[in-house]
């Protein structure tokens, strides 16, 4: 497995930043929701 392949860099970037946004989003949740269903 070569690192240095430009699409192995770009699927490993666009995991990281996919993690990254449902990091962001389930915390955003976590807030919103209870004010919701309050």
């Amino acid at each position: 497995m070569e690192y240095d392949d430009p699409n192995t860099s770009f699927v490993f970037t666009y995991h990281l930043g996919f993690s990254l946004f449902l990091l962001h989003l389930s915390d955003f949740l976590s807030k919103c929701i209870p004010l919701v269903f309050i």
